[in-house]
């Protein structure tokens, strides 16, 4: 069983919007951000990527990537593989800083930084 949290950050002055994935249970977790393949969103394989990973005890981001899902940006439903690059780069700095900012103490307490 795993819990989830809505989250968003920010890529090149767009929001974008995820999942946080967390593993029952308190403790502090490994963390890790998924990917999947072209147009794909959060509610898709990433998303079932980060629900697997979290029953295995990792907090998981999936997060639809600019121009997707609920993500911000346009044109919509562009594939920018150097875009991507960014938001997944971006998605990782937001991780390390959910610590120092994150609004929910479970995003607080699970981040090994």
């Amino acid at each position: 069983m795993t819990r989830t949290e809505r989250i968003t950050f920010e890529s090149k002055a767009e929001q974008l919007v995820g999942t946080l994935y967390l593993p029952d249970g308190a403790g502090k977790w490994p963390a890790l951000v998924t990917d999947g393949p072209l147009t794909s969103v959060k509610e898709q394989a990433t998303g079932n990527h980060a629900r697997a990973m979290a029953e295995r005890g990792f907090v998981a981001l999936a997060f639809d990537h600019r121009f997707f899902g609920e993500s911000g940006g346009l044109p919509r439903q562009y594939e920018s593989p150097p875009e991507k690059i960014e938001d997944r780069w971006d998605s990782i700095s937001d991780a390390r800083m959910a610590r120092a900012r994150a609004s929910s103490s479970a995003a607080r307490e699970v981040f090994r930084l």
